[in-house]
């Protein structure tokens, strides 16, 4: 295995980082602040007419202050989000690097989306939902971003990874998976036959488009829907993980997120694993989490064993009749109420992030709420003219209070939560003190390789040590990387020596 280790000589830097040092992208103790010029006056016009016409992007420059790149494409994205703004230029946001400049990266990075806080006054339920999924199941990193358009700010978003091949690649290790996106039309995930056509619809092949090969997902769909129930029970594992499915489906239900799958059918993409079918749920668009997105159903008492929709959610309804299963997604339910979702754990969130971003809210001129109202729904229910929007942390104690309930009797007291996936090893902490790379206890005496990389990927110096302490070299300005080889996995760290 490989541990990564990565710092800053100097801060100003003229070039794009072409190794990938995404993690600078998703720190979340600040607000990433990022300046987009178009070429053309009319570029307003034109991003509306490319979403109108699925059309592609516009041409700008980007910059960060610090990095500066020509020539990224730039055009709108969502559905109800883009719909919701308006006449608004606080449109969400998706940005390409290497739309018009081929192999033009942001510190590794391709793709980057913006979402535009439409039906959250609190600008907090997309941050803090990727937070929690992050820890059960495969799910794209965020952070805050503030968007300045030539001269006049837009906005706070929240800045959300891609899922393509490049997730495919930092999650699996394997870029060359099959990716399904579910439409916006949404994905009920039921069989209609052997013609991959008539998936059209319902999902969108976002990788390997050229080889089109949907025969994994149509073995995959048929399987749900034409195994007799107590087979399925039995054999359901040779298609999925139950410890990927089982949280993926208890975070929908704890969250009240049912613009995905459980409700509306959109918002989640698959990863094919293998040839047969084998699948893997990523989360997506978590804007209405929080019970942002009701679904016409009762977001803090809604049950997590059945839905009225139930019958056009096959694979739901199949795996609510596994024992086994339901056990499992009900611990899913329990641990996360008791943990990472419970109201203390959103009110810490709260207090983490609030101090971050409140300075940018106030003075974001295009906010689709007052600061009353972000003010009052991170605790409090808001009432609006179109109905009312819960409270984080207000929604959190009744909705974790009702699944508690109902989880009595059903639950077994003793059952305990075995959790069958790939142990990792925590990646040792490796420390920078006084221009020193410091290696922990366990990595002292033990032989380990440093290779040194400048920027665009040209290795610079070996250095093979067993030393506890090694000085940092004198090497050219700019950021530069050190590949450190030992038998642990991937740890990252950011060194700025001003």
């Amino acid at each position: 295995m490989i541990l990564i280790l990565f710092f800053t000589l100097f801060l100003s830097i003229g070039v794009f980082a072409q190794e990938d040092s995404s993690v600078v992208l998703f720190d979340d103790t600040k607000v990433h602040e990022y300046t987009l010029t178009f070429y053309d006056s009319d570029y307003a016009t034109k991003l509306e007419a490319n979403y109108v016409n699925d059309d592609g992007y516009v041409l700008a420059r980007f910059s960060d202050g610090t990095i500066s790149l020509d020539s990224v494409g730039v055009r709108y994205k969502g559905n109800s989000s883009y719909i919701a703004s308006g006449s608004s230029p606080k449109k969400p946001l998706k940005i390409k690097f290497n739309e018009f400049v081929s192999g033009q990266k942001y510190y590794g990075i391709k793709v980057l989306n913006f979402s535009n806080g439409y039906g959250d006054p609190s600008f907090l339920r997309e941050k803090i939902a990727y937070d929690i999924s992050q820890k059960y199941m495969p799910s794209p990193r965020s952070a805050f971003a503030a968007i300045t358009i030539g001269s006049e700010f837009i906005g706070l978003y929240t800045q959300v990874e891609q899922v393509n091949e490049q997730f495919l690649e930092r999650v699996y290790q394997d870029k060359t998976l099959n990716l399904f996106k579910a439409s916006d039309a949404g994905a009920s995930l039921k069989y209609t036959g052997k013609d991959a056509t008539e998936y059209y619809n319902q999902l969108e092949l976002k990788t390997n488009e050229d080889l089109n090969d949907w025969s994994g997902m149509v073995s995959f769909l048929n399987y749900i829907n034409n195994t007799e129930n107590e087979l399925f029970c039995n054999t359901y594992t040779n298609y999925m993980n139950p410890d990927n499915v089982a949280p993926f489906l208890a975070f929908k239900m704890v969250m009240s997120h049912f613009d995905s799958y459980i409700g509306s059918g959109r918002n989640f993409y698959l990863t094919q694993m293998n040839a047969a079918g084998y699948m893997s749920f990523v989360p997506w668009d978590l804007n209405l989490s929080f019970g942002g997105y009701p679904n016409g159903w009762d977001v803090y008492k809604q049950s997590a064993i059945t839905t009225t929709s139930i019958e056009d959610r096959p694979l739901f309804k199949k795996l609510m009749g596994c024992q086994d299963f339901q056990y499992k997604y009900l611990a899913y339910i329990k641990k996360m109420i008791n943990t990472d979702a419970s109201a203390d754990s959103i009110q810490k969130a709260i207090d983490k992030y609030v101090p971050l971003i409140q300075s940018f809210v106030e003075a974001d001129p295009n906010k689709f709420y007052s600061i009353f109202d972000f003010t009052t729904n991170l605790n409090s229910k808001l009432r609006t003219s179109s109905g009312s929007i819960p409270g984080l942390t207000e929604f959190s104690t009744n909705r974790n209070a009702f699944l508690l309930s109902e989880l009595d009797g059903i639950l077994p007291e003793d059952y305990e939560l075995s959790i069958d996936k790939i142990k990792r090893e925590s990646s040792p902490k490796i420390s920078i003190n006084n221009k020193q790379i410091v290696f922990p206890s366990e990595l002292s005496n033990k032989e380990k390789q440093l290779e040194f990389f400048s920027l665009n990927g040209e290795k610079l110096m070996v250095i093979n040590t067993l030393a506890g302490e090694v000085s940092i070299p004198d090497l050219s300005n700019g950021i530069v990387f050190v590949r450190v080889k030992t038998n642990h996995s991937i740890n990252i760290i950011k060194y700025n020596n001003k």
